[in-house]
């Protein structure tokens, strides 16, 4: 299971974080309580440039997406808006990992297979406790895919056991694992240890 913490605010966040070997760390880019500025953006990823970050945007216009991921020398870029497919083939064209995501509420867009990204990630909908699992059952396209939403050391299995889909390899966390909009060590070091003693993340070990 790959993992992603989302949401790395500052230098403090991204260190915490990192300690946990998660495959991504999330900037966001876009109007979130999460949002991070450029200059700090690039501090962080050139003070751990052994970690993949990811950028994430929404409706921002492709240019201005491929400039600030080439600034903040991130690894890959995530759209979460109302995109064109087009703009991810551009982002794999510039050498980025691409990430389409897409809130869900009853079903699955309509026009998703238009879309060609490395992942699809599947969040909640805002107002919504929990992403609606059922609406996954009916994904049948070969693009592997990441689920994120309120996940917590104390509902991610609950969760992942009622994905049964062969390409759902991810989860994408943020507010579960957070204080006062801090990444929290203890509520990081009780979701990764509720993932790795159910062998669903294979990281080193944390103590």
């Amino acid at each position: 299971m790959l993992v992603k913490i989302c949401g790395i605010k500052s230098l403090d966040d991204a260190i915490i974080s990192s300690s946990f070997y998660p495959d991504y760390l999330g900037l966001i880019f876009c109007d979130s309580p999460r949002k991070i500025n450029i200059a700090t953006a690039k501090k962080i990823v050139n003070s751990l440039n052994n970690k993949k970050f990811i950028g994430v945007f929404q409706n921002n216009p492709i240019e201005e997406v491929l400039e600030i991921a080439k600034i903040c020398n991130l690894f890959g870029i995530q759209l979460h808006g109302e995109e064109d497919p087009n703009d991810i083939e551009i982002i794999k064209e510039n050498k980025f990992l691409a990430i389409k995501a897409f809130r869900i509420e009853s079903s699955l867009p309509e026009n998703l297979s238009e879309y060609k990204p490395d992942y699809f990630l599947f969040d909640k909908v805002k107002g919504v406790k929990n992403l609606n699992t059922d609406a996954l059952k009916s994904y049948n396209l070969n693009v592997l895919f990441f689920i994120a939403g309120g996940l917590s050391s104390e509902n991610v299995i609950e969760t992942i056991q009622k994905i049964s889909n062969p390409k759902f390899c991810g989860i994408d966390l943020a507010s579960g694992v957070e204080r006062e909009n801090k990444k929290d060590p203890i509520l990081l070091n009780n979701f990764f240890n509720v993932l790795k003693k159910q062998n669903f993340f294979g990281g080193q070990k944390v103590e």
